[in-house]
Parts: C-alpha cells; sequence; structure tokens
C-alpha cells in the first residue's frame, strides 16, 4: 500500500507502534504543551485523550502529516521511526516545540542531526522513560526487528532552547 504523501514512502506494518497510554499520560503532563497542538500522527489516540482541542493527522485516515503546513506552537506524539529523519524536518518547518517519543538512538543518531537540531533551536529536555523490556511495548526500528535494551525517551527540541538539559527521571526501573 502507498501513501498519497509527499515522500510517496509505503506504510510499513512494523512502523505501526501505538504509545501505550500511560507514556502520553505523562508526556502531556510532563511538558504541559499549550496553545495549538498538533498531533502528527494520531493512531489510536493515545495522546488526543489528554490533548482537547488539539488538531491531528494521520495517514490512514487521511490526514497527511507531509502536506500540513499550519504553524503549530507544538507537536506532541510518536512518530514513525523509519522516517524520522525526514518527520523531525518537516516537523521544524510547522512547529516551535516538538516533543516525540523516540528510542534514544533516533534523536542522536548523526552528527548532522545534532547540528540540523541545534540550527534549528535546540534540545531542552531529555526524559528518559524506561528500557522497552519495561513496558508491553514493541519497538519498530528500522532494520525491521524488534529490539530489547533500548532506552526509551521524551525528547523535546524547541527554537527557544539555548542549552542542552538533561532530565533522567525514571518512571519505570530500567
Amino acid at each position: 500500500m502507498i501513501q498519497p504523501q509527499l515522500l510517496n514512502i509505503a506504510i510499513d506494518p512494523i512502523d505501526v507502534v501505538y504509545a501505550p497510554d500511560w507514556v502520553a499520560r505523562d508526556m502531556v503532563e510532563f511538558f504541559k504543551p499549550t496553545g495549538s497542538i498538533l498531533e502528527p500522527s494520531s493512531g489510536n489516540g493515545a495522546f488526543l485523550k489528554y490533548l482537547p482541542g488539539a488538531i491531528w493527522c494521520e495517514i490512514e485516515q487521511g490526514r497527511d502529516f507531509y502536506q500540513w503546513n499550519t504553524p503549530a506552537d507544538w507537536i506532541i506524539g510518536n512518530p514513525p521511526y523509519s522516517q524520522y529523519s525526514q518527520w523531525l524536518q518537516h516537523s521544524m518547518e510547522i512547529a516551535e516545540n516538538i516533543c516525540y517519543l523516540l528510542p534514544c538512538n533516533k534523536a542522536f543518531n548523526s552528527y548532522a542531526m545534532i547540528k540540523r537540531v541545534s540550527a534549528w533551536g535546540g534540545l531542552c529536555i531529555c526524559e528518559f522513560t524506561a528500557a522497552v523490556e519495561a513496558w508491553d511495548f514493541r519497538l519498530a526500528l528500522q532494520s525491521g526487528r524488534y529490539t530489547t535494551g533500548a532506552v526509551i525517551a521524551a525528547l523535546w527540541v524547541s527554537l527557544s532552547c539555548d542549552a542542552i538539559n538533561c532530565i533522567s527521571r525514571q518512571i519505570i526501573a530500567f
């Protein structure tokens, strides 16, 4: 099946991994997004439950994030990991604050990615949520394999950041 998106990337069933409800709730309560909020890959609606009035995209429901160009104060959600670089680039074009649930290696997977985020604004908070085996949550990576031992983090990047502040707030023991 082909998505009608700008990048024309096929939907990969391994990339469809829904955020657990408790993680979505914790991210919203911790980061407290305000103003106009976009959930770019709403999936099963886990984040939307805690974001009244938020707008959303979901390719499987005909709302393509890559074609969304309306500015937002915040983007918050669980992006498709296999498209993360392109996804983050589009996010930075339309939002002032971006908060994504990601395997830590995705945020720091290349020097070019780190430079791009720094040039745009910077990484404000890296909230280390849990080791993947601590949840009932399959981690889909580009390799197509489910991985254990990976660390999941909620990352907030913002136009208004001028330094990196890492918060190691454990929600579940590693």
